[in-house]
């Protein structure tokens, strides 16, 4: 990253006195996710400016605060220089940032970090949304690197962004989404016991995970009759099925054998609250009632009583007038979506799950 955009600097000097060398503002929120078991997740609010180097290049800083998604800590204040790369096409401008600052831990000051964060994403007009790999390391000798997931969701004000807030809050939308998913991922428990496994009979162990019914809210900004992206939240219940299964094992001294004491299966619920960034593509003119689509969910899904896992969408639809229809796959990974049951240990499953949603936009 760092050497891609320093090749991108040295080539544009050339024709750095055309461009306008004006400061532009942004605002931003960053969800940052640690990949880490256990570790809480943070939210961070920065502020800061970037100045043109050239038509495709721009340098400046941000400053801001971080705090747990429990407000339960101190927060910390990120300081960081920022170097950004990007090129219009037809005002869709990709870009490729890096970000390099220290982060003060206002708790202790000896355990503040070194951020090193490189992002990839998309700005249209004063409007921009990114994901990138967030690593915080220890100035603290005998700590380790926090390794964490970022995203970016930002408005650029000034001269270097075309446009106006009104015309982007005339290009947003908010959709409701209603939908359900059946999982087809299985895990069969560890066995318990030696013997205990031949005597009984392996579909007993078979636990079915990844069922789900949510309830989508999504924030999108139309950039053409064909593109949307947007931030969407909502409520998650999984519902996993549990087979028979045996809860227990002892040895019995006078048959010489591993005993176990068989449960009646059921389902367990695990709810969980998702965020995630929207991609769409939608077929066919706007003068057209039916109208298919194609898109993709990814984030997070932060749960209460269970680990937190990553989320990954792709469906498929048709849109008619308000109202979309779709089907397509979920897959998540982690307890969010199986966890540790009687005496099976599922904590760090996978799970795909096959979802149907109905959605309206307001």
């Amino acid at each position: 990253m760092v050497v891609a955009l320093s090749a991108l600097l040295l080539s544009s000097y050339a024709n750095a006195q055309d461009v306008n060398r004006k400061w532009n503002a942004f605002i931003e929120l960053q969800p940052i996710f640690s990949t880490a078991d256990g570790a809480s997740h943070s939210l961070n609010l920065q502020v800061g400016a970037l100045k043109h180097i050239n038509d495709n290049f721009l340098i400046g800083g941000s400053v801001g605060v971080a705090e747990s998604f429990d407000f339960d800590v101190s927060p910390n204040i990120p300081i960081l220089l920022r170097a950004q790369a990007e090129h219009d096409f037809n005002g869709i401008s990709p870009f490729i940032s890096f970000d390099l600052g220290y982060s003060i831990n206002t708790e202790n000051i000896e355990y503040g970090s070194i951020v090193a964060n490189p992002t990839v994403g998309i700005r249209y007009s004063n409007v921009y949304i990114g994901v990138g790999y967030y690593a915080a390391i220890p100035t603290k000798s005998g700590l380790k690197t926090g390794n964490n997931i970022n995203l970016k969701v930002g408005y650029m004000f000034g001269d270097g962004a075309s446009g106006g807030f009104k015309k982007f809050i005339r290009k947003t939308h908010v959709d409701i989404e209603l939908g359900a998913a059946y999982g087809f991922s299985t895990v069969s428990p560890l066995e318990v016991g030696e013997d205990l496994a031949s005597s009984a009979d392996e579909k007993d162990h078979i636990h079915r995970i990844g069922s789900n019914v949510f309830a989508n809210v999504i924030w999108g900004y139309d950039i053409d009759e064909h593109w949307m992206v947007g931030i969407g939240t909502g409520i998650r219940l999984y519902m996993n099925k549990l087979d028979k299964c045996y809860d227990s094992s002892f040895y019995n001294g006078l048959t010489h054998e591993y005993v176990g004491t068989q449960e009646e299966g059921g389902i367990e619920t695990a709810p969980c609250v998702p965020l995630f960034v929207r991609g769409k593509y939608t077929f066919l003119n706007e003068n057209v009632k039916f109208r298919p689509y194609v898109a993709v969910d990814f984030g997070y899904q932060i749960a209460t009583s269970i680990e937190s896992c990553m989320l990954f969408e792709p469906h498929v639809g048709v849109k008619f007038g308000r109202f979309n229809f779709g089907v397509g796959l979920s897959y998540a990974s982690g307890s969010a979506v199986s966890w540790k049951v009687r005496n099976s240990d599922v904590d760090d499953e996978k799970a795909w799950s096959l979802t149907a949603r109905i959605g309206v936009r307001l």
